[in-house]
């Protein structure tokens, strides 16, 4: 006898550890070691990760939970860890020695940097507020209806959400932003692929000025003045943070139509996206002075 499915059941969840991922790079590097006083590194990334789960859980909703479960393969797109083009800069350069009487004023001066250009970490956007496509999972897609736009620049206007729209049809009376307000049987997975939008680029330039002194003949100190992010140039993360999730529903509503209305802001500097204060690159300029002594 067939075995049936009990109609008693409204949803069956099964967990598996199962995934296939692909990486592609091309990586290159150019060194200079102590070319006239100067020793530097340039390091270029070209890469694209692809996997249909990024993480063993889903500690960001959609990394590896499948949006439609019966088909998980539905699920490859961008790794959420994926970035396309990495740039890295570093060098140091010390300037030439002179004799004199005034060695110890004119000598040990330097000069090192760090520069750091990265494209932007992939997202996709969750509609957590309701079961909008009906797989009870309650991590809907939203579906895209027009052309995506982005203001990078703007970061309270980030992307704009007119082109992105529940998954389902309206009944006559209007979207009032619940799944109740969808006809019934129109209810579906939304066809924002996983990780297709992309989150701001980052952009950072880190430098100091050094001077190296022989105090006696075993002590020596070391005075640098550093300079985090030099410029001071604003770097935001990705509008999956600080809450491990990107629905535009929390900031903003839906039309009658059915469409978003709005913008997806992001709210959080790179150094502190990750949900809590961290020391890390991204923050505002930030400069210090330090005094290193060896013996």
């Amino acid at each position: 006898m067939p075995r049936r499915l009990n109609n008693n059941l409204t949803y069956i969840y099964w967990e598996g550890s199962a995934a296939s991922s692909n990486y592609n790079a091309l990586q290159t590097t150019l060194r200079v070691d102590n070319w006239h006083g100067l020793t530097s590194g340039l390091s270029y990334t070209w890469s694209h990760s692809i996997d249909t789960a990024s993480d063993g859980e889903d500690y960001v909703p959609n990394a590896a939970q499948p949006t439609d479960s019966t088909n998980p393969a539905s699920n490859r797109g961008n790794s959420n860890f994926d970035v396309r083009n990495r740039l890295s800069l570093n060098f140091n350069y010390e300037f030439p020695n002179r004799k004199g009487s005034l060695e110890k004023l004119t000598n040990g001066w330097g000069l090192d940097s760090i520069v750091t250009v990265q494209s932007g970490a992939p997202f996709s956007m969750i509609l957590e507020s309701d079961d909008y496509d009906g797989a009870g999972t309650f991590f809907p897609k939203p579906d895209i209806v027009g052309p995506i736009k982005y203001n990078y620049s703007d970061p309270a206007h980030f992307l704009d959400l007119s082109s992105f729209a529940a998954p389902c049809t309206p009944v006559a009376g209007g979207f009032d932003g619940t799944a109740s307000s969808c006809i019934p049987g129109t209810r579906h997975f939304g066809n924002e692929g996983r990780n297709s939008l992309i989150g701001p680029a980052f952009r950072e330039v880190d430098f100091s000025i050094f001077k190296k002194t022989s105090l006696t003949e075993r002590l020596k100190m070391e005075l640098r003045l550093e300079a985090y992010n030099l410029f001071n140039h604003p770097n935001f993360a990705s509008p999956l943070w600080p809450n491990f999730l990107s629905d535009p529903t929390l900031t903003n509503s839906f039309g009658s139509n059915g469409r978003l209305t709005g913008y997806l802001p992001i709210n959080v500097t790179a150094d502190v996206g990750a949900g809590y204060p961290v020391i890390g690159g991204g923050g505002p300029r930030s400069l210090q002075v330090v005094a290193k002594f060896t013996f």
